[in-house]
């Protein structure tokens, strides 16, 4: 699998189904030697509550040093539940493999608390 560099263009494609309608936000993050922590987020898609939708975008990262790590980050305007499944980077006019895809199975986010299998504490 390829890598990320800096000054390239990459296509962002997420399906999403979110619990609440909300704006969501691909981003890429990244971590270099001189530039440090930056996040990359050029656009939100509005998305409907209980529909899976395609979310697109393009995103053109710039670092200077070494590039330490890369990151495809969801950011979303609540704290709702949302599901990812099918998700993709692809560099454009790369014309090689996808930097990154994730086709099988769907991921869920879950509010703040709460784990798969178990029930939220109660509040007192």
């Amino acid at each position: 699998m390829a890598s990320v560099q800096s000054g390239a263009t990459y296509d962002v494609t997420i399906w999403v189904k979110v619990s609440s309608s909300q704006q969501i936000t691909p981003k890429i993050v990244t971590d270099s030697s001189i530039s440090g922590w930056q996040t990359f987020d050029p656009n939100s898609t509005s998305c409907t509550a209980g529909v899976r939708m395609e979310v697109t975008s393009t995103i053109t990262p710039s670092w200077s040093g070494t590039l330490n790590s890369a990151s495809l980050k969801i950011g979303t305007q609540t704290s709702h539940e949302f599901w990812i499944d099918d998700a993709s980077l692809v560099e454009q006019g790369g014309g090689g493999p996808s930097v990154m895809e994730y086709l099988p199975g769907s991921r869920r986010r879950l509010p703040p608390g709460q784990c798969p299998g178990r029930n939220p504490s109660p509040s007192s």
